[in-house]
């Protein structure tokens, strides 16, 4: 017989393992199938958990993503900015190095979805997903630095104003982006260089 004060838990242990469990499901199916390729119910089935519980937590397919790559579950990859010395032509090499992954069509989808969630949704007035792009920033910031203190870059630019037109560039890439039809990326970054790149002689 229980005693007094052998009171039954409280459910929260349970809820959260059952939290964790969707994000794996969610997570390890999306790295599986790529995310238009997977439902709200096979995660629920991959989490032994009730699609109904997923919808009370997340409300969307796409929330459940966000939070997913919020928490770590699911890694977003990142590719490194390039250092030769010449901060256009890292640029654009840098650019050549995501279009692949940007223009796939799981990768792609699943993006789209981020950055919809990003624009639409606020946990206490921050974007949701914005620990998803913070390595692409994080690069960009350190490689722009870099470049102003070697006088590849003009010493007034705004960093990250900078940065904030190259992942503007960067999300045209993912948001139009095919195998076949890859948007003018070329004439994108002339422009930005023109205006950021250092006089000649003045290195």
């Amino acid at each position: 017989m229980l005693s007094g004060n052998m009171s039954k838990p409280a459910g929260r242990p349970r809820s959260a393992a059952t939290r964790q469990a969707i994000l794996a499901a969610a997570a390890g199916l999306i790295a599986e199938f790529g995310y238009d390729g997977v439902t709200v119910e096979a995660i629920a089935a991959r989490a032994g958990a009730g699609k109904q519980t997923i919808y009370r937590l997340w409300g969307s397919k796409a929330r459940l993503a966000a939070d997913a790559v919020r928490t770590g579950a699911l890694p977003f990859p990142a590719v490194a900015v390039p250092d030769t010395g010449a901060v256009g032509a890292d640029l654009r090499q840098w650019f050549a190095d995501t279009l692949p992954l940007t223009a796939s069509p799981p990768f792609a989808s699943l993006v789209r979805a981020l950055l919809v969630e990003q624009a639409t949704i606020a946990y206490g007035g921050t974007p949701r997903v914005e620990p998803a792009f913070l390595p692409t920033e994080q690069a960009l910031r350190g490689r722009l630095t870099l470049a102003r203190v070697r006088g590849e870059v003009r010493p007034d630019i705004d960093v990250d104003a900078v940065i904030d037109l190259v992942i503007g560039v960067q999300t045209m890439v993912m948001l139009g982006a095919t195998a076949s039809a890859v948007p003018p990326v070329d004439a994108w970054l002339d422009t930005l260089m023109h205006g950021i790149e250092a006089a000649p002689g003045s290195r």
